[in-house]
Formats: C-alpha cells, sequence, structure tokens
C-alpha cells in the first residue's frame, strides 16, 4: 500500500484518504528530511497545536497550520528573548471544505501541512546567509513574464533579488532553501518552477508570493507557497509545504 486508498469508501465520501505501511513509511521519510533541513538547520522554533477552534471564528477544524502560530506569536517572542528575526513551525493536519475533491491527491480534504513562519523587522528584510543560496539556478515563472506571454526561465537567484523580480533576500533565501529541500526528496530539477503570483490572484496582505510547482503525472500543482506577509499581522516570510 504505497499508494493511499480512499478512505470511508462504504459511506460514499470522498476526498479523504488512507495510508499503507509503505506510505506511512515515505510520508514520515519525508517528513524527517523536511525537520532536519528547515528546522534543526535553520535552528526554528517547533510547536504543535490544536486542530480545533471556537465555531464562529475558524469552522471548528482549522483550515491550516499558521494560525496556531499566529495566536502564540508573543509568547514565542518572548522565549525569543523579545528578539527579531525568528522562525516558528508547526507539522500537522488541516482540513479543507473541498466542495468536488478530485484528482487522487491533488484535491482532498483532509491533508498533512509543514508551516513556517520567519518574523522579520520590515524595515530589514535582509537574510545574513542569502549568499549560501545566491548562485542557485533555478527556474522562475515571474509576473512580468506570465501577462506579456513568455516562458518561464532559468535565472541566478542572486540576480532575482538584485533586479527586484524576487522582493527581498529573506523571501530570495527561502525560495532557494525551499528548492534545495524539493530537489533533495527527489523532485527532479526540470519538473521544478516558481511561479510568481499575479496581481489578481496575490492575497491583500502580501507584497510578493511564488508557487513552487512540480509536474506530476495529474499536472502541474503547487508543493509549496513562499510568501512575503509584508506587514500583515506582523512581517514575515511563510513557507507552507503540503504534504498530500
Amino acid at each position: 500500500m504505497i499508494r493511499p486508498l480512499p478512505s470511508m469508501e462504504v459511506t460514499g465520501v470522498s476526498g479523504l484518504y488512507d495510508f499503507g505501511p509503505v506510505g506511512c513509511a515515505l510520508k514520515n521519510n519525508i517528513l524527517q528530511v523536511w525537520r532536519q533541513h528547515f528546522i534543526q538547520e535553520e535552528q526554528i522554533l517547533e510547536i504543535d497545536c490544536t486542530m480545533l477552534t471556537p465555531e464562529p471564528v475558524l469552522n471548528y477544524l482549522r483550515p491550516e497550520t499558521a494560525q496556531g502560530i499566529f495566536l502564540n506569536f508573543k509568547r514565542l517572542l518572548e522565549f525569543n528573548q523579545g528578539k527579531l528575526p525568528f522562525a516558528a513551525a508547526q507539522i500537522g493536519n488541516s482540513f479543507r471544505n473541498e466542495i468536488s475533491p478530485r484528482s487522487g491527491l491533488i484535491r482532498v480534504r483532509e491533508f498533512t501541512m509543514a508551516e513556517i513562519e520567519h518574523f522579520v523587522d520590515p524595515t530589514e528584510k535582509i537574510h545574513p546567509k542569502f549568499s549560501s543560496v545566491a548562485d542557485l539556478d533555478i527556474m522562475l515563472y515571474s509576473s512580468k513574464a506570465q501577462t506579456s506571454g513568455q516562458s518561464a526561465h532559468i535565472m541566478r537567484l542572486g540576480d532575482a533579488v538584485e533586479q527586484g523580480v524576487i522582493n527581498n533576500s529573506v523571501l530570495g533565501y527561502f525560495i532557494g532553501r525551499i528548492y534545495l529541500y524539493l530537489t533533495k526528496v527527489g523532485v527532479a530539477k526540470d519538473k521544478l518552477r516558481f511561479r510568481q503570483h499575479m496581481d489578481n490572484e496575490m492575497a491583500h496582505y502580501a507584497c510578493d508570493c511564488w508557487d513552487a510547482e512540480a509536474k506530476t503525472s495529474y499536472v502541474s500543482s503547487s508543493t509549496v507557497l513562499p510568501l512575503d506577509l509584508s506587514s500583515f499581522p506582523s512581517s514575515g516570510a511563510k513557507n507552507e509545504m503540503f504534504l498530500l
């Protein structure tokens, strides 16, 4: 059972899947590498929050793991002796009211997320370790290229930040780290690109946002979402991994 099987088949409910022994081992290996690559190597503060919230707030089950990080921001800042920057991470299940689950594991009602919120002073969006990823050559599909009908092209990460294609070096650093992680766990470089959100799809609280898209046997699907939250509710680079 390396391939997840539909759960609750006898009830006719779709969008839920069960992992067998081999699938569980594969999923655990992916999360173990993620924890080593990000939490341990970046010295990120890991937390584990409840999946439940008051029904009037967020429809009872959490839609993402970030909410626990934001709700505990003050405590995390105190734990970090009141100093910025710092990052917090959480791994756990999230839920979506998916009306029409389809495409196998692409659109489901329950899934595992591994998420990082990196908090910085909005006037100092410079990452001290950016030079360690600046020479990476990554396939980028900028919003400008999309609106002008151009194709994605390979670009040195340092040049992308210097030329303003990527908003700042903090976001650029995490794009580089995400690229290294995805290729480490087996995503082929020629099947991976980072697509920038256009103005009409950018979240109102973000100043820059990119999807890490991996071409699969189903479709080109977004597996990671690095974005700059600007100053709402506090400045930070957000890194979501959807592990379906």
